[in-house]
């Protein structure tokens, strides 16, 4: 195996990329824990007859950013 292999050096630095993904992993449960808290003190009918808060698309956001950074440090670079 190449020594400069960008594939490979994941792999070999195991415990890095655990802790990463363990850190990406908790912000993804927090930042869905905030949505799920935010809806819970909605009513049905608000969320289906209003349009949504500044507050709820702030969240939604910051849930897809967790999602993008984790997507993104999972591909491989080439």
């Amino acid at each position: 195996m190449p020594t400069q292999d960008k594939t490979w050096w994941r792999f070999r630095q195991e415990q890095a990329v655990l802790d990463q993904l363990l850190r990406f992993d908790l912000e993804l449960v927090e930042r869905a824990d905030g949505v799920a808290q935010h809806l819970g003190t909605q009513s049905a009918a608000a969320l289906i007859d209003e349009d949504p808060t500044a507050a709820l698309e702030s969240l939604l956001g910051q849930l897809e950013m967790a999602i993008r950074g984790r997507r993104q440090f999972l591909q491989i670079p080439t």
